[in-house]
């Protein structure tokens, strides 16, 4: 279709305007993402109309609307579409698992990695911070910046995530997870929506929520210890629910709690990333464990 307007387009109009037959060309031939190309339209489109070159104007509508029915970017994000009935099986599953049904919908979508890295800034700048956290060995003694770390460790660590206040949960590279992987991310993230609608967690947070463990990390530390540790112990649940797992929920938690204390002895990991990415995750499930073995979820729920 391309091809014969452009053989089509003859006489004078075409000959005199050489820039938009070029711009023409290159955003029906060129390797350009559909951005880009929308942009080379808008320009052909300026021209012709000052020009009142009507051929090139009816031309250029013709092309936006080959590009947006046929025209793919690069790396373009999984369908949600192929993943529908395994959120389905994790919202419904983890609500028995975790004694609350939904108050409202919550919202799935994806993101690229490099879409989710945007989201870290370096917070540790401070050099009294540096030292402080190298005498009490949190960071090796010839770091010279956190900030490397931080992002790297921060941009990567996440496989989706749930935004507290929005009933939302982005997935992180979807593609890249099986659907039995994917699932279990989905129940984990499901948990933390449930404690969003009913318990409030962040909701007495004043200063943003990723920044909190540099001000009181004490504070941070214990309210990620619950909702992590709430997360994680469902998820686990969820997993030998659904057959996922092949030993105890509790053998598993404790080899990982077990697993995290010795990781800390490891110089080569800053003890300080590794207590604030891993630590209210097992050992968080590992105490969020214990209340409900007292007496079920209710004070686990009590807790918040």
């Amino acid at each position: 279709m391309p091809l014969l307007l452009v053989v089509n387009i003859k006489g004078s109009v075409y000959q005199k305007d050489s820039s938009i037959r070029l711009t023409l060309l290159l955003v029906m031939f060129g390797q350009k993402s559909r951005f880009i190309k929308s942009v080379l339209i808008l320009r052909i489109l300026k021209r012709s109309i000052m020009k009142n070159n009507r051929i090139f104007v009816v031309t250029a509508i013709t092309i936006t609307l080959i590009l947006c029915a046929c025209s793919k970017d690069a790396n373009p994000v999984a369908p949600l579409a192929e993943y529908t009935s395994r959120i389905e099986k994790a919202r419904s599953g983890i609500q028995d698992v975790r004694g609350l049904q939904f108050i409202k919908p919550v919202k799935v979508g994806t993101l690229l990695r490099s879409e989710y890295a945007k989201r870290f800034k370096p917070l540790l700048d401070s050099n009294e911070l540096l030292i402080a956290y190298k005498q009490i060995g949190f960071l090796p003694d010839t770091l010279k910046s956190i900030n490397t770390y931080l992002t790297a460790t921060n941009s990567a660590f996440a496989a989706a995530f749930y935004t507290y206040g929005t009933d939302s949960i982005s997935v992180v590279d979807i593609d890249k997870y099986s659907q039995n992987s994917f699932e279990i991310i989905m129940a984990h993230e499901f948990v933390h929506a449930l404690q969003d609608q009913y318990f409030h967690p962040t909701s007495s947070v004043v200063i943003p929520y990723e920044q909190m463990s540099h001000f009181n990390s004490d504070f941070y530390l214990a309210r990620r210890c619950m909702t992590e540790g709430d997360a994680r112990f469902s998820e686990i649940t969820y997993m030998s629910k659904y057959g996922f797992l092949s030993m105890s929920p509790m053998q598993l938690i404790q080899n990982k709690c077990d697993s995290f204390y010795l990781s800390l002895l490891q110089q080569s990991i800053p003890r300080y990333l590794n207590v604030e990415n891993n630590f209210p995750y097992w050992t968080g499930a590992k105490y969020v464990m214990q209340m409900y073995n007292t007496n079920g979820w209710a004070p686990v729920n009590e807790m918040y």
